[in-house]
């Protein structure tokens, strides 16, 4: 990698941007050199300009940094008055910084900085401006002289990247002042003015001609205290700890307009409602943040989620987003459950507690049961909050019970929260959540800059004509099953195909179940149809993919495609519901550190599943609901620095091909295409090159319907 394949934008503002973990941490993981002129010489600039710079000293990162004098009016004067010399002055002040360092945090990140001192890795060069023969007459001015920052980094292609403006390396600068930068690149010629003149000012100082200004190597005494402060080897010093306790305060993520918007709106709407927001654009911050902001520290949170790997995302990200808080996970994972959640709920009932967050996260599985929720109903309504993640799938029977837990404060998540076809599960849904507080859909998301913008592409593949045959064959006897039907129950002439399908389901179960397999049948017969694996083998040799998923029907079907992986000498790894979580976790780690190229998956990875560093999808097989094929979409589409747009291959199946066949089709055939195409249209209309991509699908559209046999 290098600079070039980070998502950077030219400016980066704090009031809207997190400067830390979007710019600087991924900036210098990538860099192999980096120069900055800072404020004013201290302990504590030091301690922060160290924040995220682990990647950078491991790799064997050079640094130079250029900090201003730190000199009272007392040494200014004393220095024009010819009474002091100024290198005498700046080491004495910076030893007795340097010797008062009393937090641990800012010891640590200084033992980092002093371990590149050591290693001939890191130069630190003073700069002191003076005014004709002398300093400038108080500090004040002084400070004046020194405010503009400049950043410059390169990486091991010798791609450069500056950077300047008002942000301050000093502990405020990083955490509350409202500081702005720009952002210019080598290889981008636009910014090319701008870049030579940041390099050029940096390039100033670092030789020592810079106008008035005197600027000298840190003293010796400075540096031989800072190789005192140096541990023997940089594995000593455990910095992550502070990125999720002390440290965490500096990467406090901000809210965005809507995120904050909807946090107003569920106050308004009395702690209920339903938040519909795109897959990737913020949903667990925002109620993570909704719950810290309005619900009282001595009430007891629960998050539902459908499954176990969505319960350890939560727990993490209210670790990120809580100091300290005690959090009980009740799953089949934890067997013990009920005994721990007993004692916290008899804990919050004394209401003698710490100040400490209390969570408890469950599957909708546990959370359904009745040991669950008669646990629970021993607090007060008013000290229960409840936030469904993906909240759909509570309209569900075997879910539906955990709506019966009363509680005061009521959220549900979902970037699809409707149940097509399920009107009694959706109002069990609207009934205890309430109306939806917020709509925040994909597009606005990728207006907005939230996720990845990307292309569609898609390939059109026929079927064989045994394979075709095989399809009408099973249509005629899904006609001739559901024609049967319809002459006894003669009143369900019309009813949509969906809800006829419930409406048999209800009157006769095994003529439901028979339509049920035909239907199961013809679609698989579509999904694994023999030249979707041809069209595969084009996608995979002609795009130059690094992180692609693709997705699959079945297990048959994945070992196939699987197979052809290895018969391709490509490396691949899978995922799907035979392997236990350990091997889930550790296949989706090495995916995304680009171990392999391609992580071949089933269904399992449709819902909650982060991997941000993921720029491509073939859609192989995909699915007729729209959730799935939307949630699908979203996994692709989550921002990470290496990712500038995502990419989505699509393979549709035809009846026949009509560029090398005139053979008719009937109006059975030609549905074939209904749900491709619908799914097609969704996804093209997003995309950066969706207008030519519906000009290709609607040719392919007017060829197919002329000819179909009238």
């Amino acid at each position: 990698m290098g600079l070039r394949e980070l998502q950077i934008k030219q400016s980066y503002d704090s009031e809207s941007d997190n400067v830390l973990r979007d710019f600087y941490i991924p900036a210098l993981t990538e860099s192999t050199k980096y120069q900055r002129i800072a404020g004013f010489f201290s302990s504590r600039i030091l301690a922060v300009a160290a924040r995220g710079i682990l990647p950078f000293i491991k790799r064997n990162g050079t640094m130079e940094l250029i900090v201003g004098a730190t000199l009272t009016n007392e040494d200014i004067r004393a220095i024009n008055a010819g009474l002091s010399k100024p290198e005498e002055l700046i080491q004495s002040s910076m030893i007795r910084e340097l010797s008062e360092i009393n937090e641990d945090f800012i010891r640590d990140h200084v033992k980092a900085l002093a371990w590149m001192v050591a290693k001939g890795l890191l130069k630190i060069k003073v700069v002191i401006p003076i005014a004709g023969k002398g300093l400038f007459e108080d500090r004040e001015s002084l400070k004046g002289i020194f405010h503009q920052k400049v950043g410059v980094l390169v990486d091991e292609n010798n791609d450069m990247m500056t950077f300047s403006g008002s942000i301050n390396e000093t502990a405020t600068g990083w955490l509350s002042n409202i500081e702005e930068f720009k952002v210019f690149r080598s290889w981008i010629d636009s910014e090319k003015p701008y870049f030579d003149s940041d390099l050029k000012k940096m390039q100033k100082f670092l030789s020592g001609k810079a106008t008035n200004a005197l600027i000298v190597d840190v003293p010796t005494a400075v540096r031989d205290n800072l190789v005192r402060l140096a541990p023997a080897s940089i594995d000593e010093i455990d910095l992550n700890k502070y990125y999720a306790s002390e440290g965490h305060i500096i990467a406090k993520r901000k809210l965005r307009y809507y995120q904050k918007n909807a946090i107003d709106n569920w106050r308004d709407n009395d702690y209920h409602g339903i938040a519909e927001m795109a897959t990737g654009s913020g949903k667990t911050l925002f109620a993570l943040r909704a719950v810290d902001r309005e619900v009282p520290d001595d009430a007891l949170s629960i998050i539902a989620v459908p499954g176990d790997i969505l319960t350890k995302q939560w727990k993490s990200g209210v670790q990120e987003e809580f100091t300290d808080p005690l959090i009980l996970v009740c799953s089949s994972e934890n067997p013990d459950w009920k005994d721990k959640l007993t004692v916290v709920v008899d804990y919050l009932k004394t209401g003698n507690i710490e100040l400490r967050r209390i969570f408890v996260i469950t599957t909708y599985h546990t959370g359904s049961t009745d040991k669950f929720r008669n646990v629970l109903a021993r607090l007060p309504v008013d000290k229960l909050c409840i936030v469904a993640d993906e909240v759909h799938h509570v309209g569900a029977p075997q879910f539906s019970r955990i709506l019966n837990i009363d509680c005061r404060y009521r959220l549900g998540l979902s970037a699809t929260p409707e149940r097509p076809w399920d009107e009694e599960g959706e109002e069990k849904i609207n009934a205890y959540f309430g109306k939806k507080i917020m709509t925040y859909p994909i597009d606005q998301a990728l207006a907005d800059d939230i996720l990845s913008k990307y292309t569609y592409h898609v390939l059109f593949v026929a079927l064989d004509p045994d394979e075709l045959q095989e399809y009408r064959d099973t249509s005629r006897k899904i006609s001739a099953k559901v024609s049967t039907i319809l002459k006894r129950y003669p009143f369900l002439k019309g009813v949509p195909f969906p809800r006829l399908l419930a409406e048999i389901s209800s009157r006769d179960s095994a003529a439901f179940y028979s339509i049920q397999n035909l239907m199961l049948q013809r679609t698989n017969k579509l999904k694994e149809a023999r030249q979707k694996l041809e069209a595969l083998k084009r996608i995979i040799h002609g795009s130059g993919l690094k992180r692609c998923l693709v997705y699959c029907n079945d297990m048959a079907h994945l070992g196939e495609v699987v197979e052809l992986f290895y018969q391709e000498g490509i490396s691949t790894l899978k995922y799907d519901s035979s392997m236990t979580e350990e091997e889930k976790e550790r296949n989706m780690k090495s995916f995304s550190d680009g171990n392999a190229e391609f992580l071949v998956a089933v269904k399992c990875l449709d819902e909650g599943v982060d991997l941000p560093t993921c720029d491509s999808a073939i859609l192989v097989s995909s699915s007729k609901s729209e959730r799935e094929f939307i949630q699908r979409r979203g996994r692709l589409l989550r921002k990470h620095p290496s990712k500038k747009i995502a990419n989505i291959f699509d393979i549709l199946i035809l009846p026949v091909d009509p560029s090398v066949s005139n053979t008719s089709i009937t109006e059975v055939d030609y549905k074939i295409i209904e749900n491709e195409i619908d799914r097609a249209k969704v996804f093209a209309r997003s995309a950066l090159n969706g207008d030519d991509v519906l000009l290709e699908i609607s040719k392919m559209e007017q060829d197919l319907s002329s000819r179909i046999e009238t």
